[in-house]
């Protein structure tokens, strides 16, 4: 049994900006709390920047499509490949537009910070595509599955009716 949690998720939130307005009524002065604020909120945002490099967001979607391509391999295996051919062709497209983003990062000419961007975006928005294929792939998985499930309990439920001696 999972032991129940004291609080909420939505009031852990609420805990820890009580923490942090309390930690600041310790600053007596006003410009010093309203730095410590700046500084909190750029320490915030440079974290997101350096956890959202697209160097980290590839290395995701290169997750996604591998996991993608072994459920294509399993599903293609059982059902055959026809039924996830629509995956597999865009698992191709986006493997192609990886590849791409591989060698613009790659590119020895520097990336200006509007180019950064729109490489980001457009990594961002494959890897939701991406996301996307695995979660039809998953659909076409478990609708194998609950299929070779209803055909297995169909199988075993059939009556069977004992033999009469002599009959």
């Amino acid at each position: 049994m999972a032991p129940k949690l004291l609080v909420s998720p939505g009031s852990a939130a609420q805990i820890y900006s009580s923490l942090i307005f309390s930690a600041l009524s310790f600053i007596p002065h006003p410009i010093l709390r309203v730095l410590s604020i700046a500084f909190c909120v750029l320490l915030i945002c440079g974290e997101a920047l350096v956890s959202r490099r697209p160097a980290i967001m590839l290395a995701e979607l290169s997750a996604i499509i591998e996991d993608t391509e072994d459920m294509i391999t399993g599903v293609g295996r059982r059902v055959g490949p026809v039924a996830v051919m629509r995956e597999n062709i865009a698992l191709i497209r986006i493997k192609y537009l990886a590849s791409i983003f591989r060698c613009s990062i790659l590119a020895p000419d520097s990336l200006s910070w509007r180019e950064y961007v729109k490489l980001w975006r457009a990594i961002s928005k494959t890897t939701t595509e991406a996301e996307k294929v695995l979660s039809r792939v998953r659909l076409v998985t478990e609708a194998d599955l609950r299929r070779s499930y209803a055909a297995s309990m169909s199988a075993s439920t059939a009556p069977t009716y004992p033999s009469l001696p002599g009959a």
